[in-house]
């Protein structure tokens, strides 16, 4: 893993799939209007940390695979995720060359010659996260430095799918929270919406999960349906969390890449 905040050279030249890459940018784009990130490029990789300005999610893509991506030297953007992913779509299909100047424009071309040349954005106006907020990982177990480095209590592989019937107890309930207890053993695991309140419709989910560590709740936000949005593709999940931390964490499993999501628990209101 590269920390996305080294610095790179003053020069950026590239290869990327056009498709590829404004799918990555959908992935670290947060908010509505999007705030620009900063992306590393090496190799066929490419790497971004970012949060919302609510700091309630940190997304961090790390050494993640994007399809025909050549950068031959490490090499760094910084730009509006939403607006480029959005002129991608609309302009090109297929192979792209990318290329930053000294002057801070970044001009993309097709292999036919059609262009566009837009100014990249400025470092300081990234949520950027830095080093020491890094999660560390121990043998597939994240650990957390705040808590000197103890692995998470609790871990349990997840289908996206079992994760977004908390959606639909969401929009059952009309609660802003879905609780997901994560029991190992033969118990099985729910998730349920609307029992914190007098709420006069309570909705409870069945769903499969394969825990292991202590029986756990987390609890999700609205912005459950945005963090499942951060995994496209992945069919299953990895969620963690350790009991004295107030968020929770959930990442794509494998070596190829690894999208990880830090976000902030709903808290019951006294």
């Amino acid at each position: 893993m590269v920390s996305p905040n080294q610095p790179t050279e003053d020069e950026t030249k590239l290869r990327i799939d056009s498709g590829a890459f404004a799918a990555a940018l959908d992935v670290v784009s947060l908010d509505s209007p999007a705030v620009p990130v900063k992306i590393l490029f090496e190799g066929e990789n490419m790497s971004v940390w970012t949060h919302d300005s609510a700091r309630t999610i940190q997304v961090m893509m790390d050494d993640y695979p994007v399809k025909d991506l050549d950068a031959k030297d490490k090499a760094s953007l910084i730009v509006n995720p939403d607006s480029m992913s959005q002129l991608l779509k609309a302009k090109f299909n297929g192979t792209i060359e990318v290329t930053r100047n000294s002057d801070s424009r970044v001009n993309l071309r097709s292999s036919n010659g059609s262009s566009v040349s837009v100014t990249s954005s400025a470092e300081d106006e990234c949520n950027t996260i830095p080093d020491h907020w890094r999660l560390g990982m121990d043998e597939g177990w994240v650990t957390f430095p705040m808590l000197e480095n103890a692995k998470a209590t609790t871990r349990a592989l997840v289908s996206v799918d079992e994760l977004r019937k908390g959606l639909v107890d969401m929009k059952i309930s009309g609660a802003p929270y879905a609780v997901f207890r994560l029991n190992g053993g033969e118990k099985p695991s729910f998730c349920q919406s609307g029992h914190w309140q007098s709420k006069a419709t309570t909705s409870v989910t069945i769903i499969e999960a394969d825990v292991e560590g202590e029986s756990i709740e987390v609890c999700f936000t609205t912005a459950l349906a945005s963090i499942l949005s951060r995994f496209p593709g992945s069919e299953k999940v990895m969620l963690q969390k350790h009991t004295d931390a107030p968020f929770f964490v959930v990442h794509t499993l494998g070596k190829e890449g690894r999208i990880q999501v830090i976000a902030t628990e709903a808290v019951r209101e006294a």
